[in-house]
């Protein structure tokens, strides 16, 4: 389902920022410390770069599939599985 993966690649993102937030609030004791913690952050900087990769692509490439799911949802029961 195209909006069930936008909405976790979405919750995805605003995870890795928050990590990225609080690395970046962290302050290293040593050189070391500091050059892990910078490596975490390029981690985090290219899975979030991966996944608004992802994301655009889903918004570029949405079809039929989009707009029968949001049809689905505004008129489907809602008790239905």
């Amino acid at each position: 389902m195209l909006l069930e993966d936008q909405r976790l690649i979405h919750e995805e993102l605003e995870r890795l920022q928050q990590a990225i937030a609080d690395r970046f609030l962290l302050e290293p004791k040593s050189v070391r410390e500091r050059l892990r913690r910078d490596h975490e952050i390029a981690y985090f900087l290219n899975r979030a770069h991966e996944s608004a990769k992802r994301l655009q692509t889903i918004y570029k490439n949405q079809s039929e599939v989009y707009d029968k799911e949001i049809q689905a949802i505004s008129t489907g029961d809602p008790y239905d599985a």
